[in-house]
């Protein structure tokens, strides 16, 4: 295949994603009545997602998932994105640490994403965070930095595909603390389905603290 023509099918297929896109999302409500309950958050980038777990009094631990040539190596081009979705060879599992502002409760860093709050129960919570800390640490001989993302990235044996992608990961972490998830989760379109008032965070775990 020319690199002509294997440019126009990547514009082609990036062309079709953005037509299956169009009008689709998926509603994030909190469960009902969490016991001992805490907020996470979870971040929309416009087509990439994350979730946000308590570390501290005002300290929080980023995870996302994704293709590890795309996500972690930073290799972005169009055909890099559509080899990703359809071609993965591996996955990566990311993490980086964000504080709150004077004042505020949700964490803020320089990305700037759209930013939900959910209230899930503190010993699901803990369990979710332990595990993904586990996951990392299990494969930390991979971790390698990328300075653009200020990511610390791991690899992970989750499989990374359209089926399967960084946004149907969240879906799955956020149902796994508990939450309901309305709708595709294909795409970053993420919204919360209640604005229930959130406890104040206290957790710290000098584990993920110290990376």
């Amino acid at each position: 295949m020319s690199r002509a023509i294997g440019r126009s099918t990547c514009l082609v297929l990036l062309q079709l994603l953005g037509l299956l896109s169009a009008g689709c999302g998926a509603t994030v409500y909190s469960p009902s009545n969490p016991v001992d309950p805490t907020a996470v958050y979870f971040a929309d980038y416009g087509r990439h997602s994350s979730i946000f777990l308590p570390v501290g009094p005002a300290a929080y631990a980023e995870y996302s998932f994704g293709d590890w040539n795309f996500y972690a190596l930073g290799k972005t081009s169009n055909c890099d994105g559509l080899a990703a979705l359809f071609w993965s060879q591996s996955s990566a599992l990311g993490r980086r640490y964000a504080r709150s502002t004077a004042g505020e409760a949700e964490p803020a860093h320089l990305f700037q994403p759209r930013i939900f709050q959910v209230c899930v129960a503190r010993s699901r919570m803990r369990f979710v965070r332990d595990r993904l800390e586990n996951r990392w640490h299990a494969h930390l001989e991979t971790k390698v930095y990328n300075q653009t993302d200020d990511t610390e990235f791991v690899r992970d044996s989750t499989h990374y595909s359209w089926l399967y992608d960084c946004n149907d990961w969240t879906a799955q972490v956020l149902r796994d603390m508990g939450c309901k998830v309305v709708g595709v989760t294909t795409l970053s379109a993420f919204h919360p389905g209640d604005r229930k008032p959130m406890p104040a965070t206290r957790e710290i775990t000098t584990r993920a603290l110290a990376g």
